[in-house]
């Protein structure tokens, strides 16, 4: 199992590496009518490591309660195939019988259900997602939690004051949305909303990097059906971004553009900028107020040779300009592969 979470304050400590399952089962499977079955349940020991204490007496503390996880998954295709509807149910409890431990949730809880339609030989697509959690325990872990660097409630400039040293629950929602068009050639673009509120916690038994966001994004690119003169293949792209948190407060917004041509003598050539207006970042100063970070732009060239042949050349040339210079770098590489057999690479 898991690495114990506690690890005494000792000089000597004889600490175990892992916990010991004493138990688990998994079913997994498919039905003939395209139901998707995913079943795990297992449960962990209560371990505890040895320590040499101030009057040089081996002593044992608890550094991992007993713990029951189980993750449960359904999945539904329908409309042969191009119709899915699943969810998902997790859960993590915890028996906590020592006080030291109680820096842990004793409860976690997670949900969610997802949903994807395709049409027209899949060359539409919709798809949605929610997600929910509960957790509850000592105010001694509901506080890490809120100060944590997922969250960081904290802050002194937010807007919404969510910290509450009293709380033993907490709770969140988390949810994303997409539509795309699906082609080999031609035009084909894809936009999605996401959002992870700032209660949200799914680490218990998944993993969460950060909450409190909703990010908005938008892509189209081109790509030629078939090769046109010298060119075997063009493809365009573009694409914007912008991101908030639940306050209300403007993250970010970027742009990017970028092209590739294939040549009919299989050489490929492309370029392509990113740019990144300032930030406001809420989480740079780990609980201090919003960080600005300047805005940036980002350049970039190369090319590279047929990979059919025995030699082959890539180059690539990047610059990074921005306010202040915070960032500035000019980056280029050149690298060169020769195969004089198939067995053999320089």
């Amino acid at each position: 199992g898991r690495q114990p979470y506690y690890y005494p304050d000792y000089d000597y400590v004889k600490q175990p590496q892992n916990t010991q399952i004493l138990g688990a089962a998994k079913i997994t499977g498919k039905t003939r009518k395209g139901l998707s079955i995913g079943i795990l349940e297992s449960v962990t020991n209560k371990e505890n490591a040895e320590f040499v204490n101030d009057a040089g007496q081996i002593e044992k503390i608890a550094v991992e309660p007993m713990t029951n996880y189980f993750a449960g998954r359904l999945e539904q295709e329908m409309n042969k195939g191009n119709t899915i509807i699943g969810g998902m149910f997790t859960s993590t409890n915890r028996f906590v019988k020592d006080e030291h431990l109680n820096e842990l949730p004793a409860n976690a809880y997670s949900g969610g259900v997802n949903f994807e339609h395709n049409w027209n030989n899949r060359k539409y697509t919709l798809s949605a997602k929610l997600v929910g959690s509960r957790v509850n325990g000592d105010s001694t872990a509901m506080m890490n939690l809120q100060t944590s660097n997922r969250r960081l409630f904290q802050r002194p400039d937010v807007k919404v004051n969510r910290l509450d040293s009293t709380r033993t629950s907490l709770s969140g929602h988390g949810g994303f949305m997409s539509f795309s068009k699906n082609k080999n050639s031609g035009w084909r673009y894809m936009g999605w909303l996401s959002w992870l509120s700032p209660g949200l916690e799914l680490n218990d038994i998944g993993f969460l990097r950060k909450t409190d966001n909703i990010n908005q994004v938008f892509w189209i690119g081109y790509s030629t059906p078939q090769p046109k003169g010298i060119f075997r293949r063009i493809n365009l792209n573009f694409s914007e971004w912008m991101g908030w948190n639940f306050d209300g407060l403007f993250n970010s917004m970027g742009m990017n553009a970028s092209t590739f041509f294939q040549f009919s003598n299989f050489w490929q050539f492309y370029l392509g900028t990113n740019y990144h207006t300032a930030t406001n970042s809420d989480s740079h100063l780990r609980g201090g107020p919003v960080y600005i970070l300047p805005q940036n732009l980002n350049l970039w060239i190369g090319f590279e040779s047929n990979d059919r042949k025995k030699l082959r050349f890539e180059w690539d040339l990047s610059r990074q300009i921005s306010e202040y210079n915070y960032l500035n770098d000019i980056w280029t590489s050149l690298e060169i592969k020769y195969k004089p057999i198939d067995r053999l690479k320089l």
